[in-house]
């Protein structure tokens, strides 16, 4: 792990410790899984889907990382597609929350969805054009 180092702004240091390594993980690990159950809690209702979700993304995780690491590196676009889901489930959560409803609760559901959609390729292009220009790579 390279964190940056306190007293040199542009240098990095290398963290020797097995702990802190482990603590960075442990961390990361417990960030990643609340989002991952706010993802899922804002895409279904009920408990039965979020329970299927969860039993399906555990395997995924500790069995089809490499897998799709492997994908994800030829196939540069599953990353965007990726970042536009999480961009629909962020614009329909906006939707759907108690102080918006007074803007978009008496349109009808396919109205909403369309907004998502649309909410989704704006986020998209806009993150694709702010990496043309800035000429940033994406490594994973």
């Amino acid at each position: 792990m390279i964190q940056k180092n306190e007293l040199h702004d542009n240098h990095y240091k290398k963290n020797s410790s097995f702990w802190d390594v482990l603590k960075v993980i442990i961390i990361s690990d417990f960030a990643m899984s609340i989002d991952n159950v706010i993802a899922l809690t804002s895409v279904t209702e009920g408990i039965i889907p979020i329970f299927y979700g969860i039993l399906i993304s555990i395997p995924i995780i500790l069995f089809g990382s490499h897998f799709l690491l492997s994908l994800v590196e030829r196939y540069r676009f599953i990353v965007y597609l990726g970042a536009g889901f999480l961009m629909y489930t962020a614009v329909k959560m906006c939707i759907e929350d108690r102080g918006t409803y007074y803007i978009f609760g008496d349109f009808p559901q396919y109205i909403n969805t369309l907004i998502c959609i649309i909410g989704s390729i704006i986020g998209l292009l806009i993150a694709i054009c702010v990496k043309k220009i800035k000429n940033i790579d994406i490594y994973i």
